[in-house]
């Protein structure tokens, strides 16, 4: 979407500006464009909302409603942060 578009665009213009100091950009959505500007030093982190995990949570709590068992009314799914340390794990 448009901030993936934006994340690299922000990259590109630090990169061509070559600050002095470090300039952190963090993205969220994950994907490849972000992942991949991860992994080759342009973002410093990127943001994964795990919409698969969701999907499944969300699956789950459907079959506990027609069983009529019980289920939680909310649930956290937590993000998931993608850095250098993690990235190959992702693309």
């Amino acid at each position: 979407g448009s901030e993936a578009v934006f994340e690299k665009q922000s990259a590109q213009a630090i990169e061509e500006a070559n600050p002095e100091n470090d300039i952190i950009i963090i993205g969220i959505d994950a994907i490849a464009d972000a992942v991949n500007s991860v992994a080759n030093g342009g973002m410093t982190a990127t943001i994964l909302q795990d919409g698969q995990g969701q999907g499944a949570s969300a699956l789950e709590t459907v079959v506990k409603v027609i069983k009529g068992e019980s289920f939680e009314k909310a649930v956290n799914i937590p993000f998931i942060l993608i850095t250098k340390d993690n990235v190959a794990d992702y693309q």
